[in-house]
């Protein structure tokens, strides 16, 4: 009965073992405007090339490269809260366990005008947010761009 009771415990503390990493590295649905994370180190983002850019492509894809196992959740400032909310598609989170490989990428769908957009790192110990702006332009501008001409002969 000893030897029973003795290997149930012990499977008990491996178990808790396993799954305590697992609870750690789960992203909050919600996170402060002002949050900045404990590093800055888990995660460098590739594309965009600065953390403010302007596109006219309503699919975007942020890549990165960060350190293996970790995991990647993207947030959107709700400026009614002023809190960054975990983006949702087809009901489940855009979280991404990083591979061997180290290279992150996900495509995003942009809503017309500022996407205010928070890219959280963490691996279960430490966390790095980075804060994306990115400006998808309107049809209408757009079109008053390609409709922009300048009339070299009449200038000089």
């Amino acid at each position: 009965m000893k030897r029973i009771l003795t290997t149930f415990i012990a499977l008990a503390l491996v178990a808790l073992t396993c799954l305590c990493p697992l609870a750690a590295s789960a992203s909050s649905e919600t996170v402060t405007n002002d949050y900045a994370g404990t590093c800055s180190w888990l995660i460098t983002i590739k594309n965009p090339e600065s953390v403010s850019s302007t596109t006219s492509s309503k699919t975007f894809v942020i890549s990165a490269v960060a350190v293996e196992g970790a995991m990647i959740t993207l947030y959107n400032l709700n400026p009614e809260t002023n809190l960054y909310e975990k983006i949702y598609v087809g009901g489940a989170p855009l979280e991404t366990v990083v591979g061997a490989s180290g290279l992150y990428a996900q495509q995003i769908t942009l809503k017309e005008g500022m996407n205010n957009l928070m890219v959280y790192a963490t691996n279960g110990f430490d966390d790095q947010s980075i804060k994306l702006d990115i400006n998808l332009l309107s049809e209408g501008f757009i079109d008053k761009i390609k409709s922009f001409t300048i009339d070299f002969a009449n200038m000089f």
